[in-house]
């Protein structure tokens, strides 16, 4: 009966997911109007947050629930996954699929070859918000890896992929906020800046889109 009930939330049409591309378009907007807000002085603006009293007392929250973000979306579509085997439904295994292959363009390909090359330095390193990196030369040390956020390009690769597909506007609006939350999350205990969590998020939203797009799921 469970089973029946998750397939029949999914709906993988051309016309759906790309309606639902723009749900995702639209929670993008409404973030970059409010990181404009701190456009002039990103720097100064997010780190008189993050000394405020509001900041510093939530901070071991935030710091306890960041990475469990991750591992919210990596049980689940290995769940997924299990379940597509003992069902044999291949159209959940074609979902992780397309799922660890959006992760590995983006989190892992993309997103890392963007930290070294950029060189952003994080909230707490010597030389906060500065790019230090250069074409060509490789930066390793993790301090100056803010740019973009891998956190935030692995929950949204998740969350954007699975809000594509299910028909549930409930269910897409809580995986949405989950990745919101997750990326609020990573800026709260100073390892990233707003904008490293913008780009971080639009890397892993345009993956699991064009993973859909390139290689569309079958009923």
């Amino acid at each position: 009966m469970l089973m029946l009930q998750l397939i029949n939330q999914i709906d993988v049409q051309e016309r759906a997911v790309n309606r639902r591309m723009f749900e995702v378009a639209g929670l993008f907007f409404v973030a970059v109007c409010c990181w404009s807000l701190l456009l002039t002085d990103e720097i100064d603006s997010s780190q008189a947050l993050l000394a405020s009293d509001w900041f510093t007392a939530t901070r071991p929250w935030f710091e306890a629930i960041t990475d469990v973000f991750l591992y919210v979306f990596y049980l689940l579509f290995f769940a997924l996954l299990v379940l597509g085997f003992v069902t044999q439904q291949a159209l959940l295994r074609g979902l992780v699929w397309r799922y660890l292959a959006a992760q590995l363009l983006g989190s892992v390909l993309v997103v890392r070859i963007l930290k070294m090359l950029l060189g952003r330095g994080r909230p707490n390193s010597d030389l906060p918000g500065q790019f230090t990196g250069e074409w060509g030369v490789w930066t390793f040390d993790a301090g100056f890896h803010a740019m973009p956020s891998g956190h935030s390009a692995d929950v949204f690769t998740g969350a954007v992929l699975l809000a594509l597909v299910l028909k549930s506007r409930q269910l897409r609006c809580l995986l949405l906020g989950i990745a919101v939350l997750a990326g609020f999350s990573r800026v709260a205990v100073a390892a990233h800046w707003p904008s490293d969590v913008l780009v971080g998020g639009f890397i892993g939203s345009c993956c699991a889109y064009a993973l859909l797009r390139l290689y569309p799921l079958r009923t």
